[in-house]
């Protein structure tokens, strides 16, 4: 089963649940043991399978800035069109044939019963989509579903390639283009052109750019040798990349493979990590979980306000500015553990850092830390308040820990394909790691995570913490 079917079947389960809500008036009526409404519900089922079965088709298969394009709608409605005349001449035709064979004719459901449930499920359908809508626009907002792109080769000019940028333009950033002339590996972004010999020396400006997806036009200089370097590099990296043909190459008419709705492909490759479904996934269980930790803990928060208040009388909270997705900027919020003044005391000690390499500064024992600081920091619980920054789509329950701003100006090229990945409170080198891990495995694991991710292994990575957070409370 391929990735495709596998979104299929996660959508219409979703979906489907919504689509309960309409049989709930008939669900008396089955257990009651009237038979003809529940061949009715086999119908309706029937309605439901195809309408999914034409939306995933034609729409989710495509890459999901598709989904913001004007022909998304018409593709919506033609859709739905085609299965309402599909179903509906299946019910019209069916329950004919039934009125005529039916031995008890007064049992039979009125026709007007079957169309009141039908214009049900049209209105609930379009109400799923708008919502839908809704929550991809709050989605792209939060920056889930933002990424930085570059263009490699030259885009033919019969190619409506203008259309194709303005098709991804709210959800990508092309931050550079890379062509070939002769043997002479041209990168330009917005500020310079840099030239090199070879597609190896460009690796880092690359990854400099943060870039989550590489759009590769074939031709004269892209192909061969070329093209498998590139879509090496590419997977290697969990890069996702779409091959689009050598136009004087394709026949004038084909049946290749249309994820960009104007432009023709020949493979795309995709992590995990851009699936539509699998990050709606993710932001709900964010959410649920975040909502109920938070009223559970609200206690806890109070009693850890008053003694940071009670200690020194200084503000409750610190708010650094941390770097997330793609740089963004966040306000990354905590219980406060430092004396107040900590950041103008941090150049006093920085010749005291223990990190072994890197840009960032671990000390223990840091005499900057309260002595209600050491208790937070012992147990976590200077991160709870966290949960506003998840609570505000800023971070995730799971991922690699933003760092400050400072810290992220001595990152290397490579190092910033870290910040391609939603950031989160808690990641790999949290968990197997300590206070004390170098830089490079910190970097290490967090590329790790943004290439292998997937929910089971979020799932492993919470369960690991809530062993380093609950069992130190258990063995006290």
């Amino acid at each position: 089963m391929n990735k495709n079917s596998y979104k299929f079947i996660i959508l219409f389960f979703f979906h489907f649940v919504f689509i309960i809500i309409t049989y709930l008036g008939v669900i008396q009526l089955i257990f009651a043991g009237n038979k003809n409404h529940f061949v009715m519900l086999l119908f309706h089922s029937l309605f439901c399978i195809l309408y999914y079965f034409f939306l995933w088709k034609d729409l989710y298969s495509h890459d999901y800035h598709s989904f913001l394009h004007p022909r998304a709608i018409q593709i919506i409605i033609r859709n739905l069109g085609i299965s309402i005349f599909i179903v509906y001449f299946i019910i019209l035709t069916s329950f004919s044939i039934y009125l005529v064979i039916s031995p008890y004719p007064e049992q039979n459901i009125p026709l007007l019963y079957i169309s009141i449930l039908l214009v049900i499920d049209i209105g609930l359908f379009i109400f799923l989509h708008i919502l839908q809508y809704l929550w991809i626009l709050l989605l792209i907002k939060q920056g889930f579903l933002k990424k930085n792109i570059i263009i490699v080769g030259k885009p033919d000019k019969r190619l409506p390639f203008s259309d194709f940028i303005s098709e991804m333009e709210r959800t990508k950033t092309i931050v550079g283009r890379i062509t070939i002339q002769g043997k002479t590996w041209l990168f330009k972004n917005q500020r310079n052109v840099i030239l090199r010999n070879s597609f190896k020396k460009l690796r880092g400006f690359i990854s400099s750019h943060i870039t989550g997806e590489m759009i590769i036009f074939m031709g004269k200089d892209v192909c061969g040798d070329n093209l498998y370097e590139i879509v090496a590099y590419c997977r290697k990296n969990s890069i996702n990349y779409s091959i689009i043909p050598d136009i004087d190459k394709l026949p004038e008419r084909g049946f290749w493979k249309k994820n960009f709705f104007f432009i023709p492909l020949i493979e795309r490759w995709e992590s995990l990590r851009d699936s539509l479904t699998l990050i709606t996934c993710k932001r709900i269980f964010d959410l649920i979980f975040v909502l109920l930790a938070a009223i559970a803990l609200l206690p806890v928060c109070l009693i850890i306000a008053c003694a940071i208040k009670l200690d020194d009388g200084g503000p409750v909270f610190y708010i650094s500015r941390r770097v997330g997705k793609n740089e963004k900027i966040i306000r990354f919020i905590k219980f406060r553990s430092m004396v107040m003044n900590a950041e103008a005391k941090k150049k006093d000690i920085l010749h005291l850092n223990q990190r072994p390499d890197g840009p960032l500064f671990k000390l223990q024992n840091d005499p900057r830390v309260t002595r209600v600081g050491r208790i937070l920091r012992r147990f976590s619980l200077d991160e709870i308040p966290q949960f506003i920054n998840v609570l505000k789509g800023e971070l995730s329950l799971i991922g690699p820990r933003p760092h400050l701003v400072t810290e992220v100006t001595g990152y290397s090229k490579r190092d910033r394909l870290r910040l391609d990945c939603f950031p989160g409170i808690i990641g790999l080198p949290q968990m197997y790691g300590d206070d004390f891990t170098g830089f490079r495995e910190i970097v290490k694991l967090d590329l790790f995570y943004r290439k292998n991710w997937s929910l089971p292994l979020d799932m492993k990575i919470l369960v690991m913490g809530f062993k380093f957070i609950i069992f130190p409370f258990l063995s006290k």
